[in-house]
């Protein structure tokens, strides 16, 4: 359901979830680092390989610790 600017700010103040609907073209890398093996980090591996820098990109935590990029 589409909200204006200022129920989206009441809603997150209230410690609640926002969620956006994505692109055709968007991309969300769903990261839970829970099971990554002992000294591997994929993520940061395919972030090599493609030579792009995630930083760059939106990211937020999630509920699991792990990441929305």
């Amino acid at each position: 359901m589409p909200v204006d600017f200022a129920a989206a700010s009441r809603h997150l103040a209230e410690g609640s979830n926002m969620g956006v609907r994505l692109r055709p073209i968007d991309l969300v890398l769903d990261v839970d680092s829970r099971h990554f093996l002992d000294g591997d980090d994929p993520v940061a591996r395919l972030a090599s390989d493609l030579s792009v820098d995630l930083s760059d990109y939106p990211t937020c935590v999630t509920g699991s610790g792990g990441r929305h990029i």
